[in-house]
């Protein structure tokens, strides 16, 4: 399979109906980002349900991170469509 571009996976959501929601990432250790999930909802869910359905997966994925890989992230990141980012650090 051959990998796709931002845009190209934008595009392909836009088409299916979805929009491209915020994209998470975790970083396990003190390095690089290591693990990514990007997350998109169809239009007819407001904002509020958006928000909470992203919460809630952030917290599901930190979880299963934990559960397989037996770490937590130091860092976590989401990162929207319209390019802003929010990134938390934990100690």
């Amino acid at each position: 399979m051959k990998p796709v571009s931002p845009e190209e996976w934008a595009a392909s959501l836009i088409s299916a109906g979805l929009d491209p929601g915020p994209a998470l990432g975790y970083r396990l250790n003190h390095g690089p980002y290591e693990v990514a999930v990007h997350i998109a909802t169809h239009d007819d869910l407001g904002a509020d349900t958006r928000a909470e359905l992203v919460d809630a997966l952030q917290q599901e994925i930190s979880a299963a991170i934990h559960r397989v890989l037996g770490r937590l992230p130091v860092a976590t990141w989401r990162r929207y469509a319209d390019g802003t980012t929010e990134t938390t650090r934990f100690s």
